[in-house]
């Protein structure tokens, strides 16, 4: 069985702080021999912040997985409040 979310080699991640207190982390499917990282987020904000964590989270954090740097931020409502490029929206 292949391992889809390797932590290791995929372009991004995203940090989900949950309203119980708790923090999730999830791996995109991107890997670094394939598409681009903005594909990789497309994906972690469709499954996690669009779908299966809606209205659990209070913050939203996706990273690049090799520079550990903040890519995009959402507040609670999935709405984004922050994007790579360094604007405050």
């Amino acid at each position: 069985m292949p391992k889809y979310f390797d932590k290791e080699h995929s372009l991004t991640f995203v940090c989900l702080y949950l309203k119980n207190g708790t923090k999730v982390y999830r791996s995109s499917r991107i890997k670094e021999d394939k598409i681009s990282r903005e594909m990789g987020m497309k994906g972690l904000r469709h499954r996690f912040i669009g779908s299966r964590y809606k209205g659990q989270f209070h913050t939203a954090i996706i990273f690049d997985n090799k520079t550990k740097s903040v890519l995009e931020r959402f507040d609670e409502y999935g709405k984004k409040i922050y994007n790579h490029a360094g604007d405050q929206l």
